[in-house]
């Protein structure tokens, strides 16, 4: 009697690439050793597909439709901290540009059933606050920083608290417990708007940011291009002192863990309308001490040579940069300012989400909508270490199917997908705030994946 497992195996790996590679491709690896090789194969064509649309400017668009007036609507929002923990993507926090409210709360995103879940969490919460860090430490989730009031258009320049508080949770238990100070330590200032990242495995590097010079509740405020390092085993802080050129002092940057020994840095905002293009490599040769510190000797600034600028993203700053492959994605502002943007129904999806998940919606009021869309950009790193410089990819087609303009959105990386949620929906980044530049804080869910071929 004829099976599945009777079928050539191309035919066998296809259909696997059509299963959600979250939890349920691993299933089917257990299934015997055909399938464990098979799902192997799928998983990583998945994720050569990926690299490879990136490399050739062939994303497209998908929407997570939200069902608004239910429990599992999470709320509109921007500068919020968001992180990939196995099957969930996390979200905390941020706040609205309507009522300036600032949210703690924490949602999760089930990366294989497609749905939103607020966790009924216990222990100790951290406070409202926004432009903050999170990160993914083995099982858990480390917040650090943020502050209480945002606003839409210079948002580090108008709080009247900035944190410094760490604060880790379990999703396993559901629980938030805050990290208590070690007075015998150092301890970074309470800043918010900085980058943070996983590095070696057991630290947490921190740069840039906008730091607090007192108790965090009010100016003055003084901008940061320090480097600070937190032992996740032992919660404790060390700055690191870096001899040398180093970069300006900036806040709403990238941050990109290359790998063991080098950190690029990609624009911020060194104040209001100073924007900056800049891009930075640390070079960390050292190894670690035996408290696991590295003693920073051998640690420098290199400022990374960037080409063909002209296919390159307009704007650095509250534009999330991530990795995939040789290339760090950018999203911005399409260079064509304006674009004639009809939103519709789709009829497919990626190759690894539920169609009828991911669609765009139609246009209600049967109109053509004039707003500035959302391009794709793609930075070349693959000389990045070696010769010190960057290439923007050449702009391929232009995908029929961009959102509207957004700032201050997050942007992670999932398997053969991209995930950008939330963010400011604006007319105009560039121009000053009128009754006809309206602002909008997004919940909106895109997933970023290419189209798999058919057999």
């Amino acid at each position: 009697m004829a099976s599945i497992n009777d079928l050539p195996e191309y035919v066998l790996e296809y259909i696997l690439l059509h299963v959600s590679p979250y939890s349920d491709l691993k299933s089917c690896s257990q299934v015997n050793h055909l399938w464990n090789r098979m799902a192997k194969s799928a998983l990583e064509k998945k994720r050569r597909g990926l690299n490879e649309a990136v490399q050739k400017q062939a994303l497209d668009w998908f929407i997570k439709r939200q069902q608004a007036g239910t429990s599992s609507c999470i709320q509109k929002r921007h500068s919020h901290a968001c992180a990939v923990l196995g099957r969930r993507m996390y979200i905390f926090g941020g706040c609205t540009s309507n009522t300036s409210t600032t949210y703690n709360d924490l949602w999760s995103f089930d990366l294989s059933r497609r749905v939103w879940v607020r966790p009924l969490s216990f222990g100790t919460p951290p406070p409202p606050k926004a432009c903050s860090s999170l990160i993914a430490y083995k099982e858990k989730l480390v917040l650090f920083g943020g502050w209480a009031h945002t606003s839409p258009y210079y948002p580090l320049y108008n709080s009247w608290r900035i944190f410094d508080s760490i604060h880790l949770f379990d999703p396993a238990l559901n629980r938030w417990t805050e990290v208590a100070r070690r007075e015998s330590s150092g301890f970074c200032p309470a800043t918010a708007g900085h980058s943070a990242a996983l590095f070696r495995k057991n630290l947490m590097l921190l740069f840039g940011g906008l730091q607090a010079l007192d108790d965090g509740r009010g100016p003055p405020y003084n901008m940061s291009n320090d480097i600070w390092l937190l032992d996740l085993r032992s919660m404790q802080w060390q700055k690191q002192t870096i001899e040398g050129k180093k970069p300006k002092a900036r806040y709403g940057h990238s941050q990109i863990i290359v790998d063991d020994h080098h950190i690029f840095i990609i624009g911020g905002c060194s104040g209001p309308d100073e924007m900056l293009y800049d891009m930075w490599l640390l070079e960390a040769l050292d190894d670690g001490d035996s408290e696991g510190f590295p003693s920073g000797r051998n640690w420098k600034w290199h400022l990374i040579e960037v080409t063909n600028q002209k296919d390159g993203a307009p704007r650095l700053s509250f534009h999330p940069a991530c990795r995939v492959g040789d290339n760090v994605v950018i999203l911005g502002r399409s260079r064509y300012a304006k674009k004639n943007i009809l939103h519709r129904s789709g009829s497919s999806g990626p190759s690894t989400l539920n169609a009828a998940d991911f669609n765009f919606p139609p246009n209600t009021s049967g109109t053509k909508a004039w707003q500035s869309t959302m391009c794709v950009y793609a930075l070349n790193i693959s000389e990045l270490v070696e010769k010190h410089r960057v290439t923007w990819l050449e702009r391929g087609e232009t995908s029929a199917r961009q959102p509207e303009h957004l700032v201050l959105y997050t942007l992670v990386k999932g398997e053969g997908e991209l995930l950008m949620f939330g963010g400011i929906r604006r007319d105009s980044t560039a121009a000053p705030r009128t009754d006809n530049n309206v602002e909008t804080a997004s919940n909106t869910l895109y997933s970023l994946s290419f189209q798999q071929a058919v057999i």
